[in-house]
């Protein structure tokens, strides 16, 4: 039995041979990029200017869809005051509740969080739960979403950073320490 034999590779264009033509060396590394370079050819863009060169890939239907249930449920958030406690958010009917297979719930929240991170907003979910027939006779819910996975949640606006409990967390700080 003969084995096929294979053709030497061709050596890489930056590769030298030695002088006897046995081994390959790697030639020197030229520098891509300079020092100076580096330091002083970057800038600073601006917001409208970033938002015209980032790239932007299309959006599916269920995407957009999505992010105009975000931006309606946060303009709602808003009209009402801006609740902050979940009880004042279902009061103030600002919370959007999907009744969803459980096989297709991890779907529902990549949606969501795409959205909200679409839209620089935050989310504040529900504790979910599947429906039984005690939530079905509570609720009044049609019997077809029975042992659906329950998932809820609002849109608020997105905190600042370095705050706790809507403050400067120096001022936080500066509070508890008195």
């Amino acid at each position: 039995m003969t084995s096929p034999t294979r053709a030497p590779a061709a050596p890489a264009a930056d590769v030298k041979p030695t002088p006897n033509g046995t081994a390959p060396v790697a030639a020197p590394a030229k520098p891509e990029l300079a020092v100076d370079f580096i330091s002083g050819g970057a800038f600073l863009l601006t917001a409208e200017l970033a938002g015209t060169t980032a790239p932007v890939r299309a959006r599916n239907d269920k995407q957009r869809a999505m992010d105009t249930k975000v931006k309606e449920l946060h303009a709602a958030w808003i009209k009402a005051g801006k609740p902050s406690t979940w009880d004042a958010m279902v009061k103030s009917q600002v919370v959007a509740t999907y009744f969803t297979e459980p096989d297709k719930t991890a779907e529902l929240h990549k949606l969501i969080n795409r959205a909200v991170t679409f839209h620089t907003l935050r989310v504040r979910m529900g504790t979910p739960f599947r429906v039984t027939e005690a939530h079905i006779k509570r609720f009044g819910l049609p019997s077809q979403f029975l042992g659906r996975e329950a998932v809820s949640f609002a849109v608020l606006d997105k905190r600042p950073r370095a705050t706790s409990y809507g403050k400067p967390a120096g001022d936080k700080v500066a509070q508890t320490t008195k």
